[in-house]
């Protein structure tokens, strides 16, 4: 082989390991921005569970007027106790 074709070799493979080493580094920034959303994604994940735990534990519309009809029932029947008496 003579010089030029192996000059042209060894500059190519330079040219290689340079653009291997960049691929390198930025593997390795979107492995930690990877995990970055990864850990997020765990802690929203926590946070929809609570709140959606709270929700459950919340009083709906049909049981705030399930207890203003009872309230107004018992308002009525101490009214007709006290008017008897």
């Amino acid at each position: 082989m003579s010089d030029k074709l192996l000059h042209e070799i060894i500059n190519t493979l330079n040219g290689m390991k340079s653009d291997i080493s960049e691929l390198k580094e930025t593997t390795a920034r979107m492995e930690k921005k990877l995990d970055t959303t990864f850990d997020q994604t765990g802690k929203l994940t926590e946070q929809h569970d609570t709140m959606m735990a709270r929700l459950d534990k919340m009083a709906t519309k049909e049981d705030l007027e399930f207890f203003d009809m009872k309230l107004g029932k018992h308002d009525r029947e101490i009214y007709d106790l006290k008017k008897q008496a």
